[in-house]
């Protein structure tokens, strides 16, 4: 499945508000507090609101061959 195909199947599942693209705004995502020479921009940020949502982005990446980084609240100090 191509990265687009799971970024629709993703919002078709989970409403496309829960499904984000831009660049301005994933690429916030793409580090946390500590500073790092590289990072790269991720294809897409999901923001589920339940289990069920969590289910459906785990099967969808999966069925994909997309990997998942989880990220927690970004301050680097986990």
């Amino acid at each position: 499945m191509a990265s687009s195909s799971v970024v629709d199947r993703l919002r078709a599942e989970l409403g496309a508000a829960a499904v984000l693209t831009d660049v301005d705004v994933t690429g916030s995502y793409s580090r946390d507090m500590m500073p790092l020479a590289e990072h790269g921009v991720p294809l897409a940020v999901v923001l589920p609101a339940d289990v069920e949502g969590v289910q459906a982005v785990v099967r969808a990446c999966a069925d994909a061959g997309v990997s998942i980084v989880p990220r927690g609240a970004g301050s680097g100090l986990t």
